[in-house]
């Protein structure tokens, strides 16, 4: 996958967890319903080591994204992102990703929309995150 990022023309700094496999997701769409059976697999190991050596790559960005599901993997190096982001003047898009991580995570999901310039979220996220 990363000689394919490559050869498009895009930077590929992927952690790779020797031992655990990449994650899978299976979904299912019926009409406009979906769901997914996620397993996140080395996502739930990302070392924010990683993060802090490829920073330089972050520097030269002009717009980030990233997504509530990292509150899963690695909080910390989510925050350090999101900060980075703010102290730099970088703009950040985040994603709630997923109505649970509103029900459970909040409290680390508001520190990271703080820095956001751009929020996403579909009509199930937005409901809830309301609620909240």
């Amino acid at each position: 996958m990363k000689d394919n990022l490559v050869a498009d023309g895009m930077t590929a700094n992927m952690h790779v967890q020797e031992d655990t496999p990449t994650g899978t997701c299976a979904v299912i769409v019926v009409n406009k319903d979906r769901t997914l059976c996620a397993n996140l697999a080395a996502a739930c190991k990302y070392q924010t080591s990683h993060l802090e050596a490829n920073m330089d790559a972050l520097a030269k960005a002009k717009i980030i994204y990233t997504t509530s599901f990292f509150i899963t993997s690695n909080v910390e190096a989510l925050m350090k992102v999101a900060n980075y982001a703010t102290e730099n003047d970088i703009p950040m898009g985040f994603n709630l990703s997923a109505v649970f991580l509103l029900m459970f995570e909040l409290n680390n999901v508001l520190p990271a929309l703080e820095h956001a310039d751009y929020l996403f979220a579909n009509e199930d996220e937005a409901a809830e995150f309301g609620k909240t």
